[in-house]
């Protein structure tokens, strides 16, 4: 086997850095600690109740609460098994599992209450204990995740790891260790780096697989060589690891790339719809009932716009443009007119610059504040559009002379989305004049992050960012 070994990419497997840790044990080892807590939570209140002025608490009542705390462990543990708390390949999400895990508590308190409503037994309970003890557990078991993560985490960012990888190159750089421990956030570290002649040779590493506990095998190859790579690596699918064709190609951001069975064969899923099902309607809800609300708080601001733009300059009050949108079908979209009418450009064969004499005192003002772009409130509730999305561009935009197509491989990407008033782009001050293919990939790549991490949350978040640059951003004009 002709392989060069990158040594300082190399971690010995008897090194702290080499040393694992386990998932599924600290799985366990929360749902143990989580579990004891809600238990004690339970029954705690009885020893110190009685110092908040509360009445003694009788030994047959204490029974009951003994009972209901074990009951209460049991709805807990199937609550957490309906709405997954304890999943390994989540457990480091501090954020997700706090909304879940707040999620749980409260289905598990809200069915014991159900229970006891059924039973006829909520007279057997002091309301004061059942609150403490729900207060308190929501307290504590939120407390326990949160010092369970950062005990992990730190234990990461102090050499541990989750996975041992193998990091091969093929026509290609391998990946190197600071690479993986960046895309992983620290959970994979590299035992060994080769780069590799031919592909034959893959499949000689399966001995060093198995000798150096490795977990995931991350193969970098250019992509005219994965279809080979694929059928050639039949070895090392025996072994249980995890094996990852790595391809850094522009024309592939934005793209991918799953495989399942069909029948008798494989299906290559090189697309997805981003936003769906459950998640298509709450976000078309977010816009009906935001842009509704945002057109009755500016209804004045709208009417004052219309009657300033009307007395500067002749001609229509709004300024409709074709643009692209979702899956690339053509809308047209609203902006109150900022041009004089016989200067307008419908096409934007040139680009609006900073100081362009095209614009109108009022445009001046209207551009700078952001009010030029709030008839796009009507686009939002007809549906053409969406309040947060990538934003649309029109027809014959142009990069240094190029159509954006052309300038960026993955640009159609960001049309599986509907187009947004405002953006993740646009919030991290990339927007004004595309006048460098730097300043439009820079957007696209945003605009792709967006859609992969897409949530109602995220939208809120760039809305609350968009109200604060209204006033404060330099690059409206």
């Amino acid at each position: 086997m002709t392989a060069a070994v990158f040594a300082a990419d190399a971690i010995a497997v008897g090194s702290p850095a080499g040393r694992r840790i386990s998932l599924q044990h600290a799985v366990v080892t929360f749902l143990l600690i989580e579990v004891a807590l809600l238990f004690l939570c339970g029954i705690a209140p009885r020893f110190y109740l009685e110092a908040f002025g509360a009445s003694a608490v009788t030994q047959e009542q204490f029974e009951a609460q003994l009972e209901a705390a074990a009951i209460g462990v049991v709805v807990y543990l199937i609550c957490a098994r309906l709405y997954p708390v304890y999943s390994p390949s989540l457990i480091l999400d501090a954020r997700l599992n706090i909304k879940r895990l707040i999620l749980v508590v409260v289905a598990t308190f809200s069915t014991l209450v159900a229970i006891a409503a059924a039973n006829k037994t909520t007279q057997n309970y002091s309301r004061l204990w059942f609150h403490v003890w729900a207060i308190s557990a929501l307290e504590l078991l939120l407390l326990a995740r949160l010092c369970g993560v950062m005990w992990v985490k730190g234990k990461l960012q102090r050499g541990a790891c989750i996975f041992r990888a193998l990091s091969i190159g093929l026509g290609a750089r391998p990946l190197t260790n600071e690479q993986l421990l960046l895309y992983s956030s620290n959970q994979t570290r590299t035992v060994r780096c080769y780069t590799l002649a031919a592909t034959a040779d893959i499949e000689a590493l399966a001995a060093t697989i198995r000798n150096e506990g490795v977990d995931q095998v991350y193969i970098s190859a250019p992509w005219n060589l994965m279809p080979d790579l694929a059928r050639k690596i039949t070895k090392l699918r025996f072994l249980a690891v995890d094996i990852f064709l790595y391809c850094d190609e522009d024309r592939l951001r934005g793209e991918v790339l799953n495989v399942r069975d069909l029948g008798a064969g494989l299906a290559f899923q090189a697309g997805f719809c981003p936003i769906a099902g459950w998640d298509r309607l709450t976000k078309r809800v977010e816009d009906i009932v935001a842009s509704l609300l945002g057109l009755a708080l500016t209804s004045p601001l709208l009417a004052l716009t219309a009657i300033a733009i009307r007395l500067e300059s002749p001609g229509p009050i709004f300024f409709r443009q074709t643009r692209e949108g979702l899956n690339g079908t053509h809308f047209e979209l609203l902006k109150f007119r900022s041009m004089h009418a016989d200067k307008t450009d419908p096409h934007a064969t040139k680009q609006t610059s900073q100081n362009d004499d095209r614009v109108t005192r009022v445009g001046r003002i209207i551009r700078r504040l952001s009010i030029d772009e709030l008839p796009q409130l009507f686009n939002v509730l007809e549906g053409s559009m969406s309040l947060v999305g990538p934003r649309p561009h029109a027809l014959r935009t142009r990069a240094e002379g190029r159509a954006l197509e052309e300038v960026v491989d993955y640009y159609a990407s960001r049309h599986r989305v509907k187009s947004g008033i405002t953006g993740w782009a646009q919030v991290n001050g990339l927007r004004g004049e595309l006048d460098s293919i730097e300043k439009l990939k820079a957007r696209v790549d945003h605009d792709l992050y967006y859609i992969q991490n897409w949530s109602i949350w995220f939208d809120i978040k760039i809305m609350m960012r968009t109200a604060s640059l209204v006033l404060f951003d330099r690059k409206a004009y």
